[in-house]
C-alpha cells in the first residue's frame, strides 16, 4: 500500500473498526457515524477523525466522552473529536456523516 494512503486517518479508522466498535460497547455507546473530512473522503495525514456518538440520554458524563475520545487518539495514533448526537445544533453534521 502507498505510504501516503497508509497515513490517512481514513485507512487506519477502517482498519481498527472492530476495536473501535469494542470500546464503544465498553463507554456503552450504541452508534458512531463519522462526519468531516474523513466522511468526505478527502482526509489527509494531518487529518483528524471527527465522530458522532450515540447512548441512552444519562448513561455517559462529559469524562466519559473524554476517555473515549482520549483511548480512540490513543489505538489510533490520530487526533480523534467526538461530539454527542444530543449535542445542540448537530442536525446539519448529521446529514453529512456516516455510519462506521
Amino acid at each position: 500500500m502507498d505510504n501516503a494512503l497508509a497515513d490517512r486517518p481514513s485507512v487506519v479508522l477502517h482498519s481498527h473498526r472492530g476495536e473501535i466498535l469494542a470500546i464503544a460497547r465498553r463507554f456503552g455507546i450504541s452508534e458512531i457515524r463519522v462526519f468531516g473530512s474523513v466522511a468526505r473522503g478527502d482526509d489527509g495525514p494531518g487529518s483528524d477523525i471527527d465522530l458522532i456518538v450515540s447512548f441512552e440520554p444519562g448513561s455517559m458524563s462529559l469524562g466519559d466522552l473524554v476517555n473515549f475520545e482520549d483511548e480512540l487518539s490513543a489505538l489510533l495514533g490520530v487526533s480523534v473529536d467526538v461530539v454527542s448526537s444530543a449535542a445542540r445544533r448537530i442536525e446539519s453534521v448529521q446529514r453529512h456523516a456516516i455510519a462506521l
